[in-house]
C-alpha cells in the first residue's frame, strides 16, 4: 500500500498536502497522524500502510511550511506553531472524517504532534488519542548533556540562525526539514519558560487540554533523550480527567535502540505496533 496523495485546504485557505492510506475493505476506524517537528509525513508511510492493512483508513499530512505543504520562500512564511494547531490540524481532521463518514476516529501524535492536540477543540471528539514520545518542551525537564543540547537550541541556535538566515536550517542541524522562522521562534519561546505552551496560552490552554478527557495512551521510550520521563509526565499532567494508559518501553525488550523516532520504523518499532492496534480497537469499541 503506497497510499494516495491528497491536497486539502486549511481553515484559512492555505493548501496542505498529505497521503491517504485506504484499507482493502470498509474501514473499521479512521486515524490521523500528527507528525513531529520538521518530520515530513512520508516518514510515517510504512507505519500508516501497516495500519491500513489492519483495516484503518489513515491520513498522514504535512503542516504548513513543511514537505508537501511548503511554500516557495520559507523565510517569508508567516506561519507559527499555533497555526499548525488551530488551522492545519482541524482541516486534517475534517479531511479524515469526510473520507470515512460514520467511522470512529483516533489521533496519533508524535512529539510536537501530540503537543498540539490540546490546542484546538476537535481532538476532544476523538475516540482515542495516542501520544508517542510527546512531551512538554520546558528546559527544566532535562538533565546533564541533553539539558545542554536543548538549552543550546532554545537560547542560541534558533534565535541566532533565524535572525541570520530567516529560517531554521533543520536539515543541516539534523532536525529534519528546514522550518519557518515563526514556528521555531514560538517553539523556543515556550521552551524557555517553566510551563511551556501554557506559559503563553494560560487558562485557555489549560481548558483545551482538560477537555481531552477520554481514552488516552502515552508511549515513551527509556532511551529517548528528546522525551525524558519528566517531560512526558509534565504533558500528561495537563489532562487531569483523562483515562490514561502509560506504556513504557525499554529497548532491551526489543534488543536494539528505539530513541525518539524508531517506533515508526518497521525494523525497529514494528514489533510494538500490534499492541498499539489493540489499544486503538479498544478505544473505538468504547464509543
Amino acid at each position: 500500500m503506497n497510499g494516495t496523495p491528497v491536497s486539502f485546504m486549511a481553515t484559512d485557505g492555505r493548501a496542505l498536502g498529505g497521503t491517504l492510506f485506504r484499507p482493502a475493505g470498509p474501514p473499521s476506524m479512521a486515524l490521523l497522524i500528527n507528525g513531529a517537528m520538521g518530520v515530513p509525513h512520508r516518514f510515517y508511510g510504512r507505519f500508516a500502510a501497516w495500519l491500513a492493512e489492519q483495516g484503518a483508513l489513515v491520513l498522514t499530512y504535512d503542516y504548513r511550511g513543511v514537505g508537501a505543504s511548503r511554500g516557495p520562500r520559507l523565510r517569508d512564511d508567516p506561519t507559527t506553531l499555533l497555526d499548525w494547531a488551530r488551522l492545519d490540524q482541524p482541516a486534517a481532521i475534517a479531511t479524515l472524517r469526510a473520507a470515512a463518514p460514520g467511522c470512529p476516529w483516533c489521533l496519533i501524535g508524535h512529539s510536537v504532534g501530540g503537543q498540539i492536540a490540546g490546542l484546538s477543540p476537535e481532538p476532544a471528539q476523538a475516540a482515542g488519542i495516542v501520544f508517542v514520545a510527546a512531551q512538554s518542551g520546558a528546559l527544566r525537564h532535562w538533565r546533564g548533556l541533553p539539558w545542554v543540547r536543548v538549552a543550546a537550541l532554545w537560547f542560541v541556535l534558533i534565535p541566532s540562525l533565524t535572525r541570520l538566515l530567516g529560517y531554521l536550517p533543520g536539515r543541516r542541524l539534523g532536525l529534519g526539514e528546514d522550518l519557518p522562522p515563526g514556528v521555531v521562534r514560538q517553539w523556543a519561546q515556550w521552551g524557555r519558560t517553566d510551563d511551556y505552551l501554557l506559559s503563553e496560552l494560560g487558562d485557555a490552554g489549560r481548558a483545551g487540554w482538560a477537555a481531552l478527557s477520554g481514552r488516552r495512551v502515552a508511549v515513551r521510550f527509556t532511551d529517548d533523550p528528546i522525551a525524558p520521563e519528566a517531560a512526558v509526565e509534565a504533558l500528561l499532567a495537563w489532562m487531569p480527567q483523562a483515562h490514561l494508559t502509560r506504556v513504557v518501553v525499554d529497548p532491551a525488550q526489543l534488543g536494539h535502540p528505539i530513541g525518539h523516532f524508531g517506533y515508526f520504523k518497521p525494523d525497529v518499532g514494528g514489533a510494538l505496533w500490534p499492541n498499539l492496534w489493540a489499544e486503538l480497537q479498544a478505544a473505538t469499541r468504547a464509543t
